[in-house]
């Protein structure tokens, strides 16, 4: 088991720390963006913007969407370099590459959760300080709770009840960790294939939509689960037991 956590904390530490410099990023900059809307609109007693629209304003989709793509490119660049001292490390450990495709999945999948909840608490946090700036005459006890069913970004990150945008939101978390975790896996091969990047373009253009959309639910679930059964088909039929040394 030792040498699978040690396979588990050498992919961790090749990237955490660009990781958590991403999310710190991502909150100081839609705080930042946030904060602009509200004052550009005169949001307090002299004046009102509605939440929705102080979202919209401040263009937080688009930064979600540049710090998913930015955390796709970081950790599908793991462990493919060939001759690399990151690869010499696994091929030292004896741990089938089926092994470590399975511990770089769990982790990648555990990345993509990370900016979701990151994204989720300073959705949260944002609407707590709109609550603290705006004239209270404009607003009640289920603001926030209307705004994450009326804005379609809100909705789509914290469904509320809508089981079909929560199955399609796991659908595509597992898929991606599964898919960016098995591009280094064909890069080792010298395969290019599709990349996670371009994937995570496609699910963003369909990622914003409003409550009711069941169709684009539906897509976005079965493409997450296409992408992850390709992942595991191609490391499960072409995936060595072992390591094989690298040739110099």
């Amino acid at each position: 088991m030792k040498p699978h956590l040690s396979v588990l904390m050498l992919l961790a530490r090749s990237t955490i720390y660009k990781v958590l410099g991403l999310l710190l990023a991502l909150a100081l900059v839609e705080g930042a963006l946030f904060h602009l809307a509200l004052v550009s609109n005169g949001s307090g007693d002299s004046g009102f913007v509605s939440l929705e629209r102080a979202f919209a304003q401040s263009r937080i989709p688009i930064v979600f969407g540049v710090c998913f793509l930015v955390m796709t490119i970081l950790i599908e660049r793991t462990g493919h370099a060939p001759g690399s001292k990151q690869e010499y490390t696994l091929w030292r450990l004896s741990v089938s590459e089926r092994s470590v495709f399975a511990w770089q999945a769990l982790y990648n999948t555990s990345c993509y959760i990370m900016l979701w909840a990151a994204q989720l608490f300073v959705a949260l946090a944002l609407c707590r300080l709109y609550l603290l700036r705006t004239n209270p005459a404009f607003t009640s006890h289920q603001t926030v709770l209307l705004a994450f069913y009326r804005n379609n970004f809100l909705h789509s990150l914290l469904p509320l009840d809508e089981v079909s945008r929560w199955v399609s939101n796991i659908a595509i978390l597992i898929g991606f960790g599964l898919t960016s975790a098995s591009i280094p896996f064909e890069r080792r091969r010298g395969k290019a294939g599709v990349t996670a990047f371009v994937r995570a373009v496609l699910v963003l253009k369909f990622f914003n939509s409003g409550l009711g959309n069941l169709d684009v639910d539906i897509f976005l679930s079965l493409f997450g689960l296409a992408v992850a059964g390709v992942a595991v088909y191609r490391v499960w039929t072409q995936g060595k037991e072992v390591h094989v040394k690298y040739e110099n």
